[in-house]
């Protein structure tokens, strides 16, 4: 469960992941030539922006298959780099998944490439950072079921709040000058 800042977040959090990774992806991003047919390469399939039925079935059917899903729980890239409040979907979902839930924490990634910017600001490694340097974290792994008795209200907070740890402890890990 992460925040989303640029168009390369998944990327991101599949590098660091240990385990292939399945995204949600707006439905609408498979229409477009070539974009549509590589994000299905690195395992988005097509939802909803508002999470509905259809795309809380797929999501349940991928982790009764023991896949992975990231969920950008912000429903869109950032509009300002912070993080956005999470779509109420995501209560349901993460109510009713019988799987782990892990908060992961994106910096970096809005300045680097904002969502108005045709590309991205590059910040080689070898150069000193820059506003668009990048650091993901991931934070402690909740219990399948964690959430099962909360009200919707309770979960967003919670995870809104674990979220915004993560990019925190993201911040802190940022390569510094």
């Amino acid at each position: 469960m992460s925040n989303h800042q640029a168009f390369f977040d998944p990327l991101l959090v599949g590098l660091i992941a240990r385990r292939p990774l399945s995204y949600l992806a707006r439905h609408n991003l498979f229409r477009i030539p070539f974009f549509g047919w590589l994000i299905r390469q690195y395992g988005a399939f097509p939802i909803d922006r508002n999470l509905g039925k259809e795309g809380l079935q797929a999501v349940f059917e991928m982790l009764a298959h023991g896949e992975v899903v990231t969920v950008f729980a912000e429903g869109e890239r950032t509009r300002d780099g912070e993080l956005q409040p999470l779509k109420p979907g995501i209560a349901l979902l993460v109510k009713r998944a019988d799987a782990p839930i892990v908060p992961c924490g994106i910096v970096g990634a809005y300045e680097s490439w904002p969502r108005h910017a045709k590309r991205p600001a590059l910040a080689p490694l070898f150069l000193p950072r820059t506003p668009g340097s990048i650091a993901v974290a991931f934070g402690e792994a909740l219990p399948a079921g964690y959430y099962r008795t909360w009200n919707r209200d309770a979960i967003l907070k919670d995870l809104e709040e674990r979220i915004a740890n993560t990019m925190a402890e993201a911040r802190r890990c940022r390569r510094k000058l």
